[in-house]
């Protein structure tokens, strides 16, 4: 066990009871060989200023507290009656080091408002390498001008240097996102149900 992997994964644990499961999980992390980490957000693309932000990919080491603060902040704004948001950040990091993750965050002041995180894989129908959105949020008090539609066209234009050919995005149903992002040339093409099970 590497003393960096004990401390990368006891930072995914903060503010969480060290369970028997998360004990194990802890082990099971560090025991794993440490493979020559490829970072997306080391790809050669500069970040993007506009009217006082900063838009740039950054790794999860740089930005994860805050970023474990604004998915709950997500949670709860848009996820009413759904279970306690229980993010697995042990799968994001070992996703961004095999190149499979990457992070997108907006800057002010060096404070990390928002952004839009995405997971690579080849797609299992065309075996040609996608993108997935996870959690794409912005604090309130930033949600002004075209921020929202400046961060999307980064991702966009970044995601496709990484080589990939198809971004797959979800949209509240509520949400006047999606007129936002068919202006960069998504379109929709499905509508996803959910039904709780319990539990």
């Amino acid at each position: 066990m590497g003393m960096m992997q004990l401390k990368e994964a006891l930072s995914l644990c903060t503010g969480q009871a060290i369970t028997s499961e998360l004990a194990n999980a802890i082990m099971e992390f560090c025991a794993e060989p440490e493979a020559t980490p490829v970072f997306l957000a080391d790809m050669d693309f500069p970040a993007k200023k506009y009217q006082g932000y900063e838009i740039k990919a950054t790794k999860l080491a740089y930005c994860l507290p805050r970023l474990q603060e604004l998915h709950q902040q997500q949670w709860d704004e848009i996820e009413e009656n759904r279970p306690p948001l229980n993010v697995d950040y042990f799968r994001y990091v070992d996703a961004e080091k095999s190149g499979k993750f990457v992070q997108i965050g907006i800057f002010h002041n060096e404070e990390f408002v928002g952004g839009c995180g995405f997971f690579l894989y080849p797609s299992i129908q065309t075996q040609i390498l996608v993108a997935e959105e996870t959690a794409m949020y912005l604090l309130p008090e930033h949600r002004t001008g075209l921020l929202a539609f400046v961060m999307m066209r980064y991702c966009k234009d970044f995601l496709q240097k990484a080589g990939v050919k198809e971004v797959f995005l979800t949209v509240k149903y509520y949400a006047n996102t999606g007129k936002m992002i068919e202006r960069l040339g998504f379109r929709k093409t499905d509508t996803v149900y959910l039904l709780g099970m319990g539990g």
